[in-house]
């Protein structure tokens, strides 16, 4: 293995490769401590090309993965049952979506176990629009559930997936 002067770049068996260590602030969503590529050139100025390249990608990449888990700043100002984002729908338009699509000839108890289960993410998390549940959340919902409802891990599990249902199906329905 040779090293170049060419940042981020070293040589093996004639061949330049990429390499860079992943910052401690995105860690979390590789597997890895570090990105190394093959580039597939034995060309320094290919090399020098693909390298910055990739760098500029994943500079940007990781930019918006920091953005992202960062706190909206004044967040506390927000009308909590307005969509957050970009058009994306609040968790009670999804399951009137569902309902309107998918509890056409359904019975009864098909309404009110979606209405339910919906009402209970509302209660113990608010109105958010779909982007804004967390997996953080996901194990608040639990918590509550278990503690606060008296509800077994069983029908937790029941309840969970006809949220997850309602939610997959606004979000490919909308196609967002």
């Amino acid at each position: 293995m040779q090293y170049t002067n060419t940042k981020y770049t070293y040589r093996k068996d004639g061949v330049f490769y990429f390499s860079k260590q992943v910052p401690t602030h995105v860690r979390s969503y590789y597997s890895k401590q570090r990105v190394v590529l093959c580039l597939r050139t034995k060309s320094v100025s290919q090399g020098q090309q693909a390298s910055k390249a990739i760098l500029a990608k994943l500079a940007d990449y990781w930019l918006k993965l920091r953005v992202k888990d960062l706190d909206v700043p004044a967040s506390h100002l927000l009308n909590e049952s307005l969509s957050l984002t970009a058009g994306m729908p609040t968790i009670e338009d999804a399951l009137n979506l569902y309902l309107d699509i998918k509890g056409v000839r359904r019975s009864e108890l098909f309404f009110r176990a979606a209405k339910r289960n919906v009402r209970d993410l509302t209660t113990a998390l608010g109105v958010r629009s779909l982007d804004k549940y967390s997996t953080n959340d996901a194990s608040k919902l639990r918590e509550w559930l278990i503690k606060e409802q008296r509800v077994g891990t069983f029908s937790v599990g029941r309840v969970f997936a006809s949220i997850k249902a309602i939610t997959n199906f606004a979000i490919n329905e909308l196609d967002r």
